[in-house]
């Protein structure tokens, strides 16, 4: 089994996340015409990008932290 570094491992997950992320903003639509209510989605849309944000900001500190 591979290692990664906690780097690596956060920037897999922010991929996930904004692929998690894109997947139930494309479904908000045919959730809204099926008559089912879209709050929670759109909330859990709205956490994931906040999460997928903060990975971006801590990934850019890191890299410019890390000595070339």
């Amino acid at each position: 089994m591979s290692q990664f570094t906690a780097v690596e491992l956060i920037e897999l997950l922010r991929d996930r996340l904004q692929e998690s992320a894109d997947c139930m903003s494309a479904d908000i639509e045919n959730i809204r015409r099926s008559g089912r209510t879209t709050a929670d989605m759109i909330r859990m849309v709205e956490d994931a990008r906040y999460f997928v944000s903060e990975a971006d900001t801590f990934l850019a500190t890191s890299k410019e932290e890390v000595p070339a």
